[in-house]
């Protein structure tokens, strides 16, 4: 199985609003629980980078499968 959740919270400094986002990506597999977290502040860690991340775990999770 696998997750994915954002979570977005706004923080104001000297009255200018600063959003911060917080992406928790993971996956299980055979024996292994793989966790991959990002972060942006401004605008959200960019997907493409983000994606190409996660399916390097994943395909080294299937690489190392006990």
């Amino acid at each position: 199985g696998g997750f994915g959740w954002r979570i977005t919270a706004t923080f104001t400094v000297q009255r200018i609003r600063v959003p911060l986002y917080l992406d928790i990506l993971g996956f299980v597999y055979g024996p292994a629980r793989v966790t991959l977290f990002s972060s942006g502040v401004l605008r959200p860690f960019p997907a493409p980078i983000q994606q190409g991340l996660f399916s390097l775990l994943l395909s080294r999770a299937k690489a190392h499968r006990l």
